[in-house]
């Protein structure tokens, strides 16, 4: 897992890279995926679930640093995937570790707005970033 992914994981939830990994595969009627490298490596581990609000799901994305030899194919792949993300929800949403510049920047190619900050995040309570993508239908 990249340093910033590992960095935020911590700080939102005291939750290791493993931890981290694991817990989106528990949840009830997520759709998750691996991301593969040309190679056919691991490079990231991405997915939605239900969140408790109807309509609302929780999209989440961590990646290993292999991500920046790949960083236009990695853009592409997830705008072609983001719309099936989507699907079967109004909105999809996360917080963001503020510092993580490259994923926010990230997720607004990807068509997210930063829609609140929230001063005090989690267990490291620092400034988190609500990211939200309002599903056409």
């Amino acid at each position: 897992m990249s340093f910033m992914d590992a960095q935020e994981v911590w700080a939102s939830d005291r939750a290791t890279p493993l931890e981290a990994l694991i817990y989106p595969l528990t949840k009830q009627g997520g759709r998750n995926y691996t991301g593969l490298s040309p190679e056919g490596e691991p490079m990231c581990m991405f997915g939605t679930h239900p969140a408790e609000m109807e309509g609302y799901g929780v999209i989440w994305f961590l990646g290993s640093d292999e991500l920046k030899k790949y960083k236009y194919l990695v853009v592409k792949m997830c705008l072609e995937i983001v719309p099936e993300l989507a699907h079967g929800y109004k909105v999809l949403y996360n917080f963001v570790d503020k510092r993580h510049k490259q994923a926010i920047k990230w997720l607004k190619i990807l068509g997210f707005k930063e829609t609140y900050e929230v001063k005090s995040f989690g267990y490291g309570k620092i400034p988190f970033i609500l990211m939200t993508y309002e599903v056409n239908k």
